[in-house]
């Protein structure tokens, strides 16, 4: 029987809860930009910024383990590989789309978000993950050559200056699948992933602390930078930068090689054994709470920082609730058509 690293089950969990803050953490920009709320989220989302890049590292790293050594063993990993995402998205598209569409059932905007993967903000990223399945056996080949971790960060720090570009000096405000999908944009994550794992890792704890902080400190600066010269917090604080980047790459690198330690947190494995179904699920649920709460707090109430934490607790506790609910009806059909 094969052995399970939950180190790798547990760094799941930890992205899918930073996933979540993520998506919390814009009710702090309701907050005055001068306030210690709104600043405090400005700084914790920029730590949070490496959660989708993880996510993609850790897929890269298990991509390495494929051979693809012919067409066939190409199209059996596409066959196997497509279902495990489509399915479980095609089944939260229909019910987000049923709860935003209640009072005006519209079917050719439910499925043209459906086939544009709209239905949900957050669903940019299955077309994403579906790209890279399909550029696999060239995401291998270009980790292999001499130079292929540094062209793909070069491709990837081109695509984010090219998108800051279109987005502020251009005024063009781009879709989100359109700049968070693009597997150009995020292409250096799973490459390093594919590298990492045929390679063994030599860089001290020390240096790459230096420069977690070091583009950590640059990110909220970059930051600032763009909330105060065009007004808009949501996308200034965006981990699509390439001062985020950086900072993700050294902050990804020192917790792969201080994986061990999270072998204990029982909570983030559990997290992580759930993290698919909380990423499709949380914004269902999120969108909920945020209703509620809305009705019956005061938006400085909501919009605090603690708020904002307990909110993300909230939301990932009752994510796990409800995938233990479906584990215990039909455990096969939780995984398959609803992620978890």
């Amino acid at each position: 029987m094969k052995q399970i690293d939950y180190s790798f089950v547990s760094l799941r969990g930890l992205a899918i809860i930073l996933v979540v803050y993520i998506h919390v953490s814009s009710l702090g920009y309701q907050s005055p930009t001068y306030s210690l709320n709104f600043n405090l989220t400005v700084v914790l989302r920029q730590i949070a910024n490496f959660a989708v890049p993880l996510f993609l590292f850790l897929s890269g790293y298990f991509l390495a383990k494929k051979e693809f050594t012919n067409f066939n063993s190409y199209a059996v990993y596409i066959k196997k590989q497509l279902p495990r995402v489509l399915l479980p998205y095609i089944i939260w598209g229909l019910l987000y789309s049923i709860k935003i569409y209640t009072d005006h059932f519209d079917t050719k905007t439910i499925i043209l978000k459906l086939l544009t993967f709209r239905s949900s903000g957050p669903f940019y990223f299955i077309f994403l993950i579906c790209q890279y399945y399909f550029l696999a056996p060239i995401l291998i080949k270009i980790s292999n050559i001499k130079y292929g971790l540094t062209i793909s960060l070069i491709i990837s720090i081109f695509s984010c200056v090219i998108i800051q570009y279109i987005r502020y000096v251009k005024g063009i405000d781009l879709p989100l699948v359109v700049y968070g999908g693009a597997f150009t944009t995020w292409l250096i994550f799973p490459i390093l992933g594919i590298y990492i794992s045929k390679n063994k890792l030599h860089i001290s704890n020390s240096k790459l602390a230096f420069f977690t902080i070091l583009f950590l400190c640059l990110s909220i600066i970059a930051s600032y930078y763009l909330i105060y010269n065009f007004n808009d917090p949501n996308n200034a604080t965006s981990a699509v930068k390439v001062s985020s980047f950086l900072y993700s790459i050294s902050i990804i690198l020192f917790l792969f090689q201080n994986r061990e330690r999270f072998l204990n947190i029982g909570l983030l494995t559990k997290v992580g054994e759930y993290s698919f179904g909380v990423f499709f699920s949380h914004m269902f649920v999120l969108s909920s709470l945020t209703y509620g709460l809305y009705l019956v707090f005061d938006k400085v109430i909501y919009a605090n920082i603690i708020s904002q934490l307990l909110l993300t607790i909230l939301v990932i506790f009752t994510c796990l609730f409800f995938g233990n609910l479906l584990h215990k009806i039909n455990r096969q059909a939780a995984s398959k058509y609803f992620g978890f």
